[in-house]
């Protein structure tokens, strides 16, 4: 956008000395002459205007942009929400790896589950590829827990483009425990932990042995924390009963008390710029936050810090995070204005 910015007030210069050139030799005219048509001073009204908003554009070029940048966010929102699309990310490798016993990343949900709950939930839903645009889908859902799909290894070219899908307005739903802490490229069958220089090359034929963790990686590195300036609890999975206030019901519905939930790295509260869905709190913990929504700029990380497992009395922490995720897309397509404000 700099770059941008410098270019524009470059031609607006350009612009200014053209038309105050034309002014001149229409005004000098009028001298000499001494005459003046009605055409010649709508000319010449017309120069001083288009002069005038230039000189304004190329002095205070910030709110001009932010201008800008404010209509396409708008522009491109109400897109969105007119098609209500929701994307999940796809990888026939990683469901079969998700659907064995040895899947270390948290969840035990893939596509599917996700795509037959929206479906039903009147949403157009779609399996994608981390090569297809997001431009067009309200939410892009990651199924894979801590682990997402990455195209590059060496440039994070996925991990930036959902950065910018977030910052430009777009809701990225990750499904559960600390997102973005591994990425795995399918066409290579490579996994990397992000928060070390680690890289894992595996054989199709042994990408489902158990994932052995680096001794040199920090939660401090992890992007979640450096990007997002997340603060997560850190400790083991705790089962504990959630509850919701008053003002978590507002963007999503009511869910019955006295369920307990799994929570793994939940959300502490001094992390900045987010909003409770549901809410836990122990004896020897301060309140925390398994369900909530994370800020950045535009829009928004859609953050589940739970072990999402399967089972017969677990089922309902699935239709839990889902549930919030569709509560929040449609509270956003009755009111525009909230998206910017609600946190």
């Amino acid at each position: 956008m700099k770059q941008e910015q410098e270019m524009f007030i470059q031609i607006g210069f350009l612009f200014i000395g053209l038309f105050f050139g034309m002014a001149s030799d229409v005004t000098l005219n009028h001298i000499q002459t001494n005459t003046a048509t009605l055409q010649d001073s709508v000319f010449l009204i017309l120069i001083i205007l288009l002069a005038f908003f230039f000189l304004i554009v190329v002095l205070i070029p910030t709110p001009f942009f932010n201008l800008i940048e404010y209509l396409q966010f708008i522009t491109l929102t109400l897109k969105r929400k007119r098609k209500k699309k929701i994307g999940i990310l796809n990888s026939n490798i990683l469901n079969k790896f998700v659907k064995s016993k040895n899947y270390p990343f948290h969840t035990k949900f893939v596509p599917s589950d996700y795509f037959d709950f929206f479906k039903s939930k009147g949403f157009d839903v779609k399996l994608i590829s981390p090569r297809d645009s997001f431009d067009n889908y309200i939410s892009i859902i990651n199924p894979y827990g801590e682990c997402f799909l990455e195209e590059d290894l060496e440039n994070l070219l996925t991990y930036n483009k959902i950065l910018k899908y977030i910052e430009s307005g777009g809701i990225f739903f990750n499904s559960s425990g600390l997102p973005f802490f591994y990425c795995f490229n399918e066409k290579y069958n490579v996994y990397k932990i992000l928060a070390s220089e680690s890289v894992y090359y595996q054989k199709k034929s042994d990408l489902l042995k158990p994932v052995t963790l680096p001794f040199s990686y920090s939660f401090e590195d992890s992007k979640i924390r450096k990007d997002f300036n997340v603060f997560f609890d850190t400790t083991d999975i705790h089962i504990l009963n959630f509850y919701q206030d008053a003002e978590d019901k507002i963007i999503s519905k009511s869910f019955r008390k006295n369920k307990q939930i799994n929570s793994f790295r939940a959300i502490r509260s001094n992390t900045r710029a987010f909003r409770p869905i549901i809410r836990i709190k122990s004896d020897l913990r301060e309140e925390q936050y398994p369900i909530c929504l994370i800020k950045k700029k535009k829009g928004y990380l859609f953050y589940c810090g739970i072990n999402l497992t399967k089972g017969k009395n677990l089922d309902y922490q699935f239709n839990i995070t889902c549930d919030s995720l569709s509560g929040f897309i449609i509270h956003l397509i009755e009111d525009i204005k909230d998206q910017r404000n609600l946190i």
